[in-house]
């Protein structure tokens, strides 16, 4: 498999996304990358990462209603600005029960 290159200026493009508010993951998407592949792009062009955010009470307590009014963790994530993975850890953690992938919500 050839490994991917970026080019001076998708580095840059990169780099200026970041700064602006871009997350790792979304940069990664977006360049059909790893997020530690953007992550050592970064570090290496001298750009500090910033520090996770976290979950917040009122975070949790939103996406929690939202997950009883029958939203998936995808829809959630989306909503709030968050990873699906962490939404879903963030529930199961509050005890929260999971619905089946073939479950409907909202009751």
């Amino acid at each position: 498999m050839r490994q991917f290159r970026f080019t001076d200026s998708q580095r840059l493009d990169v780099a200026r996304s970041y700064e602006a508010g871009a997350t790792m993951a979304a940069l990664a998407k977006q360049h059909g990358v790893k997020r530690e592949t953007i992550s050592k792009l970064l570090s290496r062009s001298g750009v500090l990462a910033r520090q996770p955010r976290s979950f917040c009470q009122p975070d949790l307590q939103r996406a929690v209603q939202l997950y009883q009014d029958g939203r998936s963790t995808f829809k959630i994530a989306e909503q709030l600005g968050w990873n699906q993975a962490t939404v879903y850890r963030h529930l199961t953690r509050l005890g929260v029960r999971m619905r089946s992938p073939n479950e409907r919500g909202g009751s």
